[in-house]
């Protein structure tokens, strides 16, 4: 199953119309570029650490003609409530590190969860989360098990999607209301 098509599908599916949605995790800027090209989404708020990050997807935004929704932050996905100060209807992150780039710079639990946090205090009345944790890298299983136990105890119904068998492959969190 490819996380990436299904955490887009689940959001399509539970956005309205002007719903405003936070990139927790910017990256290559491709589930920016999605919700920036959503007839739904009326702003994204896309987070990253790396000014690598930024560049590139400003880049990508602007040859698609999708930068007009979106504000980027070359900050902590912590930092959230600083920048957005209205509701949210939705919120993605994709755990990890940038691809092609330095591995040692990676999300870490401490700061995703408060994110998360957040995120959840922002949230409109219908909200969406998506959270794909990548368990093959150095500190990737620590933080997927601090996500995981993070949902188990704070949300009575969710839902995980992944492959089973396969005990480093990544997994995606989806929780909705």
């Amino acid at each position: 199953m490819d996380l990436k098509i299904k955490a887009h599908s689940l959001l399509s599916e539970n956005l309205d119309n002007c719903s405003v949605v936070v990139d927790a995790t910017l990256g290559r800027g491709r589930d920016t570029l999605f919700l920036a090209k959503e007839i739904s989404v009326k702003k994204v708020y896309a987070f990253d650490v790396q000014i690598q990050a930024i560049e590139e997807s400003e880049h990508l935004l602007l040859g698609e003609n999708c930068i007009k929704k979106v504000s980027l932050i070359n900050e902590c996905h912590s930092k959230v409530d600083s920048f957005v100060k209205e509701k949210i209807n939705a919120a993605i992150f994709n755990l990890g590190y940038l691809p092609l780039s330095d591995k040692r710079v990676v999300t870490n639990a401490k700061t995703t969860l408060e994110a998360i946090t957040k995120c959840l205090k922002l949230a409109d009345e219908k909200f969406c989360l998506c959270v794909t944790s990548y368990r093959g890298h150095e500190g990737g299983e620590a933080e997927y098990n601090e996500v995981k136990d993070f949902f188990y105890s704070t949300f009575e119904k969710y839902e995980v999607f992944g492959d089973e068998n396969n005990l480093k492959s990544p997994e995606l969190f989806f929780y909705k209301r």
